[in-house]
C-alpha cells in the first residue's frame, strides 16, 4: 500500500483529475445540493424498526443500534461512452444524500470508465459534487481503469485509491469522424448543405472539409480541453497541469509520485481495512431484472408490496468480496413483514434441490431501485 505524502487525507480538500473526451470540464455541478436529511430525525413519527428506506423513511439505514455507527457507502460506476450509468449514479446519490450523516458517514465509489462525452461524465462528476457539497468524504477506488471522462469524475473525490496496474489520467479531448466528400464526388454526387452560421456544422459527413471548418473545429476542442484542465486544476490544485495534462496516461504506480491518485492499493484491500476496523459497509446496487425461472418464481410468491430498499439487522453480517461484516442494502419486492424465504418456504425447497445448498448465498446480491 502506497500512499503519497501529504496527500488523500479524506477531510481534506478534493484533489481530482479530470475525464475522458469532452470533459464539460464545468463539471462543478454542485448541482443542486439538495442534501435532505442527513441524519435520522428524532422527532419522525414514523417506526425506523423494520430497516425500510422509502422517501417517507429515509433515515431507516442508520437507525436502531447502528444509528450511531458510521457507515460507509459503496457505489459501483462502470461507464460506458455516453455515461448512461448516470441515471442510476444520480438516483443513488439522492438516496444517499437523505440517509447519510454528514461529518460522520462516507462515500466510496468503484469506477471503472475509459471516458466518453463530454455532456455524459460531466453531469456524472456534477452527481459526485454533491456528495462534497454536503460535507461527505468522497473516495474513489480504481481497480482498472479512470481515464478522460472517468478521471474527471475521479478528480472529484476527497481521496483517489489506484491499483498499482489499473491506468489513471488521459487529461485531453479527441474528435473523430470520417468524411465520404471525395467518394461521393467519383461516383458523380453532389453533397448538398445549408447551413445558418459560419461556424455551424463545419465538418461532415458528405462536405468538403475546408481549413476554415477544420480551425474552428480545432478551437472548440481547446476550449473543452482548458475547460478540463480547470476543473483538475481547481480540485487537485498541487498538480503540474503542463505535465499531466497532455492526454498521457499512466499506470496506478507511476500516477502516485505526480499526485494524480493519493494511495496504491486494490479496492479489496481498502475495503477489507475498513471492515476489519469494525465500520458498517452497506453496498448499494441497480435492482435487475431477474433472469432465472427460478428467481421468477421466487419473485412472484414474495411480492406483498411497494418494492423498497432494505436495510438488514447490522447484527447479520453480509459479505462483500469474501468480507465478513459487510451488509446487504437490496431492493425487494415485499415491504417487510413476513417477505423473503420465509414466506415461501416450499419455493425455498424447490431451488435446494434445483439449485444446490447454499444457492441464495450465491445468489445474494446487493441492489438499488
Amino acid at each position: 500500500r502506497a500512499v503519497k505524502p501529504g496527500a488523500g487525507s479524506r477531510d481534506g480538500p478534493a484533489k481530482t483529475a479530470s475525464t475522458n473526451t469532452n470533459a464539460n470540464a464545468n463539471t462543478n455541478a454542485n448541482a443542486n445540493a439538495n442534501a435532505a436529511d442527513h441524519g435520522p430525525d428524532p422527532n419522525s413519527d414514523h417506526d425506523h424498526d423494520h430497516g425500510v428506506v422509502t422517501e417517507d423513511n429515509p433515515t431507516a439505514a442508520t437507525s436502531g443500534n447502528a444509528g450511531d455507527e458510521p457507515t460507509v457507502f459503496v457505489l459501483e460506476f462502470s461507464g460506458d461512452t455516453t455515461a448512461s450509468q448516470v441515471r442510476v449514479l444520480r438516483k443513488a446519490v439522492t438516496l444517499i444524500l437523505k440517509v447519510a450523516k454528514a461529518g460522520q458517514d462516507e462515500v466510496i465509489i468503484l469506477v471503472e470508465s475509459r471516458g466518453g462525452t463530454v455532456d455524459g461524465y460531466g453531469l456524472a462528476a456534477s452527481q459526485l459534487a454533491r456528495l462534497r457539497d454536503a460535507r461527505l468524504p468522497l473516495t474513489i477506488c480504481i481497480d482498472k481503469i479512470a481515464t478522460s471522462g472517468g478521471y474527471m469524475m475521479a478528480a472529484v473525490a476527497n481521496q483517489i485509491v489506484a491499483a498499482p496496474f489499473s491506468y489513471i489520467g488521459s487529461i485531453g479531448v479527441m474528435a473523430s469522424m470520417v468524411n465520404a466528400n471525395k467518394a461521393i464526388t467519383k461516383l458523380g454526387l453532389e453533397a448538398l448543405e445549408l447551413r445558418s452560421g459560419t461556424a455551424k456544422n463545419t465538418l461532415s459527413l458528405f462536405g468538403a472539409v475546408t481549413p476554415a471548418g477544420v480551425e474552428i473545429q480545432q478551437r472548440q476542442l481547446d476550449r473543452v480541453h482548458h475547460a478540463f484542465r480547470s476543473h483538475i486544476s481547481r480540485l487537485r490544485p498541487h498538480l503540474n497541469m503542463d505535465q499531466v495534462a497532455d492526454g498521457n496516461v499512466w499506470l496506478g504506480s507511476d500516477a502516485l509520485p505526480l499526485g494524480l491518485v493519493d494511495v496504491v492499493e486494490t479496492s479489496d484491500e481498502h475495503l477489507g481495512r475498513l471492515v476489519e476496523a469494525g465500520r458498517r459497509v452497506v453496498m448499494i446496487k441497480e435492482k435487475t431484472e431477474r433472469d432465472n425461472v427460478f428467481q421468477r418464481i421466487l419473485a412472484r410468491t414474495t411480492r406483498r408490496g411497494p418494492r423498497d430498499l432494505t436495510v438488514p439487522n447490522p447484527s447479520k453480517s453480509g459479505a462483500y468480496n469474501g468480507y465478513d461484516g459487510v451488509s446487504d442494502a437490496h431492493a425487494t419486492r415485499g415491504g417487510g413483514g413476513g417477505g423473503g424465504l420465509g414466506g415461501a418456504p416450499w419455493v425455498m425447497a424447490l431451488l435446494e434441490l434445483a439449485l444446490g445448498q447454499g444457492w441464495a448465498k450465491r445468489m445474494a446480491h446487493y441492489e438499488y431501485e
